[in-house]
């Protein structure tokens, strides 16, 4: 039986007439009545009996009447779960991130997000650039964070901005300045990260047509600090990569400041599954409270693609 048409003979048991019940419900009194006709139909006998002063319920009405209750009860148990339901999260998401940036930030997001979102289970898979960018491609991850490049076929969406740096041997002659300028790494020895092929560093040399010798290369930038301190050249970092990292080496900025842009990188934001979505939005929420100086607050709609992206100025 129509639950609505239950709702309708309910408000005509409680109020006693039609025309209560239609104000109540938004119905005109002869819908109501026409209502009530059909149920009475459907059951086979009276459940009302009309009088000049409303109406009352039959002994037929009074006895089934706790049935009709029960039956609207349960169908707005029903929706309530299913409102729950369609509301809650579960399953797993992949996410592909820099160390610095996982180490900094996922573990206070990923307790925050656990205590709202319990049922979904949440795997991160460290690497650098390249690395990150064939995971999202390839459909390794459901998103990365990493920095900004051209080129990638994916949505990015900008999430914090990070100052480069070098990081230079205590002994050598640029140790004692300030701040670098940038055209001062020509000629130098540098200990490249990211398989000797960090996109940003290589970006920054290409700007200022630096002709620089990477002497030697890495994957991650712990062992590079470690070349580094045994004076065998400048190794080219962001700021967050530097955290609690260098311990015998000057960190030193650039003059003029250079940075990177660092984002998500999803293949398509609309398509992800429901607690990749969530978990962007957020992280997106709280990036300004975990990083209130480097945060880029950005609507998602305005979030280009890797191509038609601009670089941040700098």
């Amino acid at each position: 039986m129509d639950t609505e048409k239950c709702k309708i003979v309910l408000a005509v048991a409680q109020t006693g007439s039609f025309s209560a019940a239609a104000a109540q419900n938004g119905y005109t009194p002869a819908g109501i009545s026409y209502t009530v006709d059909v149920v009475e139909k459907e059951l086979g006998f009276s459940l009302f009996a009309r009088t000049h002063g409303g109406v009352k319920l039959t002994r037929a009405g009074e006895q089934i009447l706790p049935f009709i209750k029960d039956l609207v009860n349960a169908a707005g148990r029903l929706e309530r779960q299913a409102s729950k339901v369609s509301n809650l999260l579960w399953g797993d998401v992949t996410i592909g991130s820099f160390s610095s940036i996982a180490m900094k930030f996922m573990p206070t997001l990923l307790g925050d997000f656990k205590k709202l979102y319990p049922d979904v289970s949440v795997r991160i898979q460290e690497g650098v650039q390249q690395d990150l960018i064939r995971m999202v491609t390839s459909g390794g991850a459901d998103f990365v964070i990493c920095s900004h490049q051209d080129g990638v076929d994916c949505q990015f969406i900008p999430l914090r901005r990070d100052e480069m740096w070098c990081v230079i041997p205590r002994e050598h002659p640029l140790a004692a300045g300030e701040s670098v300028m940038p055209y001062k790494l020509s000629g130098e020895d540098l200990i490249m990260p990211a398989y000797g092929e960090d996109p940003d560093v290589f970006d920054l040399l290409e700007r200022f047509h630096i002709n620089a010798n990477i002497r030697y290369s890495t994957v991650e930038t712990d062992t590079a600090y470690a070349l580094m301190e045994k004076g065998l050249g400048i190794v080219v970092t962001n700021e967050l990569a530097m955290e609690n990292k260098v311990f015998n080496g000057v960190p030193l900025p650039f003059d003029p400041p250079q940075y990177v842009e660092e984002g998500i990188y999803v293949p398509d934001l609309e398509e992800a599954s429901p607690p990749a979505r969530r978990f962007i939005a957020y992280l997106r929420e709280n990036i300004a409270a975990l990083d209130p100086e480097g945060a880029i607050i950005e609507d998602v709609a305005d979030a280009g693609s890797g191509d038609d992206r601009q670089r941040p100025v700098r």
